[in-house]
């Protein structure tokens, strides 16, 4: 199998085996996997909303963060936001790009866009 790269919170690169099967995008809070960035998280969420990140991984249940395929950079949400809400403001704007440099991001790296999607409109899914 071939070697693919990832970044993690602190942006470092390491070469690792791809995950297995399938994987789909999700919404993460910043913070979950590491206090350091639950500290920056909250700081910059001083004034605005909750700061999250997409990241790639197997559908469904807990991941670690060893586990992600790929992560964006992290961007911040207004309080109680739907995002599902096709309204289109900043925040929301935001996020899409994310989302499409994330993907970009995985298509580099060798994974396949899959036709079907899961229930959100980030929930983009991906195939080795």
């Amino acid at each position: 199998m071939t070697s693919w790269q990832r970044s993690d919170l602190d942006g470092l690169v390491e070469i690792a085996e791809p995950p297995e099967g399938m994987i789909q995008i999700q919404l993460e809070e910043v913070g979950r996997h590491s206090w350091k960035s639950a500290l920056f998280g909250a700081v910059m969420s001083a004034g605005g909303g909750p700061v999250y990140r997409f990241v790639a991984a197997a559908p469904g249940g807990e991941h670690a963060e060893v586990e992600h395929a790929g992560s964006s950079d992290r961007f911040p949400l207004v309080p109680f936001q739907d995002l599902d809400d096709d309204t289109d403001d900043k925040w929301t704007h935001l996020a899409r790009q994310r989302l499409e440099e994330l993907d970009a991001e995985l298509v580099r790296a060798g994974w396949h866009r899959r036709p079907d999607q899961g229930k959100h409109w980030w929930s983009l899914r991906y195939e080795w």
